[in-house]
């Protein structure tokens, strides 16, 4: 999804990472669905729109995905 601006996850600082997607800061939220499994998500800016992403998932496919992302021009 892309938005001028994301919502953030309600998660303490605790349950939030930064990291690099394709080389661009990004933060990663552990957070939980409303089941109470696992979720993740990533959010950035794309570095050429500036509009914000979010990708989420959990497990090995999603960080499969994240460490492979690349951003489109």
């Amino acid at each position: 999804t892309c938005a001028e601006i994301i919502p953030r996850p309600p998660v303490p600082t605790s349950a939030q990472e930064s990291i690099l997607l394709d080389n661009v800061r990004a933060t990663l939220y552990h957070d939980q669905d409303q089941d109470g499994n696992p979720r993740n998500e990533v959010i950035a800016t794309h570095p050429t729109n500036r509009q914000e992403i979010i990708i989420a998932g959990y497990g090995a496919s999603f960080l499969n995905a994240i460490t492979s992302f690349e951003f489109l021009d």
